[in-house]
């Protein structure tokens, strides 16, 4: 299911790179609530794509999964998992992602 994130997040960064900016907003809403429903059905697979992105060095993958992860915390009625939650900090630690 990782990987539907991850292709999630290329489309909408190709979309915001090529397409008329009305067009790509548009795109961009839809995909960022697939990757909200997403990210709710299995906060795994959110984490999955982080540590894929911190792993590969790719600041900008991991900066886009972290903005759609606090847009989505924003949006819950409950609190994002507590392990879940423990696991990205702890990802973005190792990496030193904090500026």
């Amino acid at each position: 299911m990782s990987d539907s994130l991850d292709d999630l997040l290329e489309q909408l960064r190709e979309a915001s790179r090529t397409l008329d900016a009305d067009v790509a907003e548009a795109l961009a809403q839809t995909l960022v609530r697939r990757l909200r429903d997403e990210v709710e059905r299995n906060p795994v697979n959110f984490t999955v794509a982080l540590e894929r992105a911190v792993d590969a060095m790719d600041r900008t993958r991991a900066t886009e999964v972290c903005a759609l992860l606090v847009h989505h915390v924003r949006q819950r009625s409950e609190p994002y998992p507590l392990d879940h939650a423990k696991k990205v900090l702890g990802l973005l630690r190792r990496k030193r992602y904090f500026d």
